[in-house]
């Protein structure tokens, strides 16, 4: 364990860098969520693609896995998949005249 002042031991920097490497994976996959599920996204492309150039550069430099652990096990896939299928249901949806009705008729508080 370092105390303040103390440099960090190479296990120290070890457990760090690991949690770092966590911390975005983690991150990336709720962007990914925000992304291709909600269609709402909270950061930019290019910062997006910022972290994701950040986490493989950490990942090739301390051994870990391979950057698809992001998206490994077809997780992107499926978020796109899924995506696509709630703008299907969205658009059908918008043109059937019963929903139109029912909405056009609502009462939304103000």
């Amino acid at each position: 364990m370092s105390h303040k002042g103390s440099p960090a031991s190479p296990a120290d920097s070890h457990r760090e860098q690991g949690a770092h490497i966590e911390a975005l994976r983690q991150q990336l996959k709720e962007h990914n969520y925000r992304y291709y599920v909600l269609d709402r996204p909270v950061i930019s492309d290019a910062e997006y693609d910022r972290m994701l150039r950040e986490l493989q550069d950490l990942e090739a430099a301390s051994g870990e896995p391979g950057a698809g652990a992001v998206c490994g096990g077809g997780a992107c896939e499926a978020a796109e998949a899924q995506a696509a299928t709630v703008n299907k249901l969205i658009d059908a949806l918008e043109e059937n005249d019963d929903v139109k009705d029912v909405y056009s008729n609502a009462e939304f508080p103000e």
